[in-house]
């Protein structure tokens, strides 16, 4: 997947869980679990940061807003 069509697709899981997000700018795979979980940091323009656990079974997904502490701006 390109970085466009990749960043689309995080904008759109954001979107879904209805959180805050201007744009994503960025995306850490942080790993996984032996169980099969997958952890993911996402960064949008407007400086919120979400930490996304995807379930091997690609129907669950759990967002945690402002996983980050935000500098002062």
């Amino acid at each position: 997947m390109n970085r466009v069509k990749h960043l689309a697709f995080w904008n759109l899981v954001l979107k879904n869980k209805k959180l805050v997000c201007d744009a994503v700018v960025r995306t850490t795979y942080q790993g996984g679990t032996e169980s099969g979980v997958d952890n993911w940091s996402i960064r949008c323009r407007d400086g919120n940061v979400y930490s996304v656990n995807i379930e091997p079974n690609a129907q669950d997904a759990v967002c945690t807003g402002d996983a980050f502490a935000r500098g002062a701006e």
